[in-house]
């Protein structure tokens, strides 16, 4: 029996007394013994957990299928409807991305960009610094706007909790589990979600480490072939490029680690360029190969030149490419030289009569083409 005032629990026993009209009730507190249960209980669950969670893990390798292996032990576990991950969007939190682990008889999804007034500036800062936020049921909780609770409503949101990632001092990110009724949650429960976020984010965090470093191999060894020159790296779905230094200056513009629309690029294009450029890029990425094509610019600083660009789409992300771009105006001017040249020789030897002919000085042998023979 659990006492509430005192916060104890006792095993009680009753029994009549023997010749008298009474009972006896004996009270045994075993308030530090059911505590220990409890705790043992509680231990034998998380480590079941972290053990269940690990060999789903394990054979692993892409940030994707992590997140959503981990998603699904930890709702499962849980029981909860909805489980995801909050990150900064701008490096500012004034704009989020709403990473999907694990979804359960949901209204809507959640997953993508949204502005962080969305969650509740509030939230935001309890989160960066460093509380956890636990709400039983959202349509009683003081601390959430009447727009806020109508929104969570809709959203099947009722119950929640969420746990910064506090590194280096800053909010990283947010583990979030929501449930679509109330829910008293246990201490042991919040114990394991603060876990969870922990192992989840490191596991991510080293399969985007070892993915960030197959794409600087894959695009060192781009760049070895192109000559070194100019590296970028395009987002088809989001249509940005980031571009380094030389990257930029083939298009006449000034060094920045910002990402760039791409129209800032194929608006100094011709039409024709940036049409071939589209298609060569597609068939590269339905046959998993590497593209190589060259364009000519036709507006800007640079208008005149020509580039030649190669690359590859990273391995589990077809709209996320990778390559070189170098300068190729030298030799194109070359080639056309070597071309015009040719069909000029073409011409005279169709219209004068003119023969060529070839002398070996090492074999003092001619070789000669048949008007000069006839000749």
């Amino acid at each position: 029996m659990y006492n509430a005032p005192t916060s104890r629990w006792y095993n009680v026993q009753a029994s009549p007394v023997r010749g008298h009209d009474r009972i006896a009730i004996v009270f045994d507190d075993v308030t530090e013994r059911t505590r220990a249960e409890a705790a043992l209980r509680d231990s034998e669950e998380r480590q079941a957990f972290l053990l269940k969670l690990s060999d789903a893990l394990r054979p692993l390798a892409g940030p994707a299928e992590i997140q959503a292996a981990a998603g699904r032990v930890l709702g499962e576990q849980l029981r909860v409807n909805r489980a995801f991950y909050v990150e900064d969007e701008d490096s500012k939190w004034e704009a989020v991305n709403v990473v999907t682990l694990f979804e359960h008889d949901v209204a809507q999804p959640l997953a993508g960009t949204h502005p962080a007034e969305s969650l509740g500036r509030w939230i935001i800062d309890e989160f960066r610094a460093g509380r956890r936020l636990v709400v039983r049921d959202v349509r009683a909780d003081d601390r959430y706007e009447p727009a806020q609770r109508v929104i969570n409503e809709a959203l099947n949101v009722i119950g929640s909790v969420g746990v910064p990632l506090i590194k280096r001092g800053e909010l990283v990110a947010v583990l979030v589990v929501q449930t679509a009724a109330p829910r008293d949650w246990m201490e042991h429960e919040l114990k394991l979600i603060e876990e969870a976020a922990e192992r989840i984010w490191a596991a991510v965090d080293r399969a985007r480490a070892a993915e960030a470093l197959r794409e600087s191999q894959a695009l060192r060894r781009i760049a070895l072939k192109g000559g070194g020159m100019g590296a970028w790296r395009w987002d088809l779905d989001k249509r940005l490029i980031w571009g380094d230094a030389k990257f930029l200056a083939l298009w006449g513009l000034p060094p920045s680690d910002d990402l760039h629309a791409l129209s800032r690029f194929t608006d100094r294009m011709s039409p024709e360029g940036a049409a071939e450029m589209e298609i060569i890029v597609t068939k590269a990425i339905e046959a998993g190969e590497e593209f190589d094509g060259q364009l000519a610019i036709v507006e800007g600083p640079t208008a005149g030149r020509w580039i030649r660009w190669r690359g590859r789409a990273q391995a589990n992300n077809p709209f996320m490419l990778h390559g070189v771009t170098f300068d190729v105006t030298e030799q194109r001017r070359k080639d056309e030289a070597l071309r015009e040249s040719e069909a000029l020789r073409r011409v005279a030897l169709d219209s004068g009569g003119m023969g060529a002919w070839t002398w070996d000085t090492r074999t003092n042998t001619v070789r000669a083409d048949t008007v000069v023979q006839k000749l």
